[in-house]
Formats: C-alpha cells, structure tokens, sequence
C-alpha cells in the first residue's frame, strides 16, 4: 500500500514539473468558439441571381395626357431595390408598336434615386428642362413625373416622392417650383407627392380615345385600341366599317362597369353613327349601350365584334 502511494506522489510531483515547463494544453485540448464569422455580412442564398417579378408601370396612352397600368414581367437583381428596377424599366424606350410607351422622351434620364424613411427621391437629368421635347405635344413634363410617382406609390402606398432635378447640369438635384414642372400654377416649391389617379385612363377613356380617332379618321391610331379574338382586323377593316359603312357622328361615355380582377370591363355609351347602304342613309342610335372592352397586351381594349355586333343589331 505504501509502495502505490509512493508511486502515486512520484507521478503528481512528474505531471507538476511537465505543465510548469510546457503548460498544461500538453494534456488538454481547448476548443474556442470561431467569433470571426459573426462579423462577416449576412449572404442570400442567390446573391447576385436575376429574378423575374410581375408590377405595374404607368406608361402614357398614346399621344394623350393620359396614363395606363400595364402588368409588366421585369429583372431585379436580388437586393436590388425594387423601386430602382421599376424606373429602370420604366424609361425604357419600347422595342414594339403599341398603344402605350414610356412618357420619357429619348433624352430625358434617371441619373439618381434613393430613399429616406418613407420618402424616394427622384432625381432627373438636366434635359429634362428642355422645351424642345415638349413643343409638339408628344410628351409633357407632369406626365413624366406622374408615370414616376403613380408607379413607385402603387408598388408601396406607404411612400411619397420627392421629385429633383439636375437643372445646371452638375450632377446634383433641386426642388423646383410646382410652375416649373407643369404640376401647378403655384410658385412654391414641390412637396413630395403621391399617387394621382386623375391621370389614370380607366377603360372609359381607352374606348373615349379610340372613338376620337375613328372620328378623325385616324385609323392607324384607332387600330392600336381594338382587339378581336375571331376577326383579323386591320387599319383598312376600321376605314371600311367606320368611315363609309358607319360613320360615327358622335358619342358620350357614361360610366365603366369593372369587377375587380375581370378580363372584361364594360363602358355604357351613347353614341351615333351614320349609316350608309344602296338603300340610303339611316342614324342609328345607340342608348346606354354596354361595349365590351377587354384586356389585351396589358390595357382594355375595344371589342371589335362585339362593337360591330352591337351596331348592326340597333334598331
């Protein structure tokens, strides 16, 4: 017993001597926790992957003051800003005919767009200021602005935009007076502003404008505002129809009829058209007509054999 106890203090007098030398680690291993990765930034999965989401841009409706929402496809870049896509995408140039484009004209540009709380500031580029793009009419400056703040409201309610621009050309924006932007006749400086749905063209006036054209006889116009699903329709089928067969003399639009989320909305209209056939010439009148007018390439558009169907079975 003596024995294993002598040997026991041997060997505890041995340990003491190796961790005085060499520390006790010698016989342990201590794992401390790797604190490093706690600083790094936090990653998404798919950083720097294009995604595809489905918004709505304001597009101006042909060559009228007006706007149209159009359910566009854009790429984001995830922890891109969707509101930086959305104008990105906005003051495109259009590749295609159609009877809507963007409201910017070819020189105008987004140089800057940021965001504090809840307030996006836009800040446009000093051509914008020029007169030369707002001569014949084709575009107006609070169309332009109206397509930037209806657009970024719609995505996100909670926000207003504050509308700047680069008017020396230095890179830096400033607020200008309500006058200077065609907003307002007041001479105070621009608030941030909200969605204005006085612009907006509901399909009411989708239908207002392509009875204008046909009107005019401005059937190219006109053609871009119809739609058909058994018909081909095309710029000579609406100068036969409606500018000798049934010549409109005039028309009132009454309401539009829409249930929420519907492909078809309806438009109650008065409206005349002049007849004309071996037999002589009749006026045809239609009151309270209901016109079809449905979704197609984004916007309502008119039935075209719906409308003709509609005039030929007038009494």
């Amino acid at each position: 017993m003596l024995k294993v106890f002598k040997k026991s203090i041997l060997f505890l007098l041995v340990v003491g001597i190796l961790c005085s030398c060499f520390g006790c680690n010698m016989f342990i291993t201590i794992y401390e926790e790797d604190t490093q990765a706690n600083d790094l930034p936090q990653m998404h999965p798919d950083d720097g992957i294009k995604q595809s989401v489905t918004q709505t841009l304001y597009y101006k409706l042909m060559n009228t003051s007006y706007l149209v929402p159009v359910e566009k496809e854009i790429e984001i870049t995830v922890n891109e800003p969707i509101f930086e896509a959305l104008l990105r995408y906005l003051s495109k140039a259009s590749d295609t005919v159609s009877a809507y484009s963007s409201a910017f004209p070819t020189d105008v540009r987004i140089i800057d767009v940021s965001q504090s709380g809840n307030i996006i500031y836009v800040t446009l580029n000093q051509d914008f200021m020029q007169n030369e793009h707002y001569l014949e009419g084709e575009y107006s400056k609070s169309q332009i602005i109206n397509s930037i703040v209806n657009t970024i409201t719609k995505y996100n309610s909670q926000v207003s935009v504050q509308i700047l621009v680069d008017s020396n050309g230095d890179g830096v924006g400033e607020r200008l007076s309500y006058s200077a932007l065609n907003l307002n006749p007041s001479q105070s400086l621009v608030e941030p502003l909200v969605f204005n749905s006085d612009m907006v063209a509901d399909a009411g006036k989708i239908l207002g404008q392509a009875f204008n054209s046909l009107a005019k006889k401005e059937y190219e116009k006109a053609l871009l505002l119809f739609t058909a699903t058994d018909t081909k329709i095309d710029e000579n089928n609406l100068r036969i129809l409606f500018g000798i067969e049934y010549k409109l003399k005039d028309f009132e639009v009454k309401r539009t009829i829409l249930t929420y989320g519907s492909e078809t909305a309806y438009v109650e209209i008065n409206a005349s058209f002049e007849h004309s056939s071996p037999n002589g010439e009749r006026i045809i009148l239609l009151q309270g007509i209901k016109v079809p007018m449905n979704l197609s390439d984004g916007i309502y558009k008119v039935s075209f054999e719906d409308l003709v169907r509609i005039i030929e079975e007038a009494p």
